[in-house]
């Protein structure tokens, strides 16, 4: 990897795992000129001094590599105008623990960012520094935006049911009209996830939050959904057992009227 190290490429957003082929006309070079070296003891010299040299380079970035924060912290040495790698470093902190070095990295992500190219560190010191009710108004306003990626909302919608269940957690302090708002909003959630991804275990999701607010009907609808459409997942024999007991439930009912 002469270019590269020489070049200060791997220091780049792209990371240098990616950029390894490169080396291959380097490689080439350096064994043509070993070859032409006169003496078989200048040949052994040189491979060696090479051999030093990148292995020293080699364990250096092994330990860098060992960990999200000393990785995206070195990245950031050598790219501090990159808002994403900010964003990254910010992230490694806040799960060590480093709540102000956090919260110092995504206002500097942000500041890279305009706040239009690049949400991400915006949404993420929001939700650093609000409470809980916060934090979910502050996903919800984000995901009233147009310009969102597929991918990206699904990460904002992931991450809203979380905090929706969370608010759930404290149902204590709430009264049944707002639990049930709750519900409905989380059950609101998991559809818009589904209709991005298609995927069953969404529809089980909703089945069981309908029959957690005693919607028979509906979470056997969903539940008949969810292993039709992931016949082989690890929820499908729940959710055909669900099927079973809410349709026998479902017709003994229909019976007794």
């Amino acid at each position: 990897a002469i270019p590269l190290v020489l070049a200060k490429i791997t220091w780049t957003p792209l990371a240098e795992r990616y950029l390894y082929i490169s080396s291959l006309g380097a490689s080439v070079l350096i064994v043509a000129i070993l070859m032409r070296l006169p003496y078989k003891k200048i040949k052994i010299s040189f491979l060696c001094l090479i051999i030093v040299i990148f292995g020293i380079t080699t364990y250096k970035r092994a330990i860098t590599w060992r960990s999200n924060l000393t990785l995206f912290a070195d990245t950031v040495k050598k790219n501090p105008d990159f808002a994403p790698v900010r964003n990254e470093y910010a992230s490694a902190l806040l799960k060590k623990g480093l709540k102000k070095e956090a919260e110092k990295e995504f206002l500097i992500a942000k500041e890279l960012s305009d706040g239009t190219s690049y949400i991400l560190p915006e949404l993420n010191l929001a939700i650093l520094t609000a409470d809980l009710t916060k934090k979910i108004k502050t996903i919800e306003v984000f995901l009233s935006k147009d310009n969102l990626s597929p991918r990206f909302r699904l990460e904002l919608l992931e991450t809203l049911a979380f905090l929706y269940e969370k608010s759930l957690m404290s149902e204590n302090d709430k009264g049944p009209h707002q639990v049930k708002e709750l519900y409905n909003k989380l059950i609101k959630t998991y559809e818009e996830m589904f209709k991005i991804t298609y995927n069953g275990f969404y529809k089980y999701r909703i089945g069981q939050l309908y029959l957690s607010i005693g919607e028979k009907r509906k979470a056997l609808e969903n539940f008949k959904e969810a292993a039709r459409l992931s016949p082989n997942e690890y929820f499908s024999p729940a959710a055909r057992k669900l099927v079973k007991k809410l349709e026998a439930e479902l017709a003994d009912k229909a019976g007794e009227s």
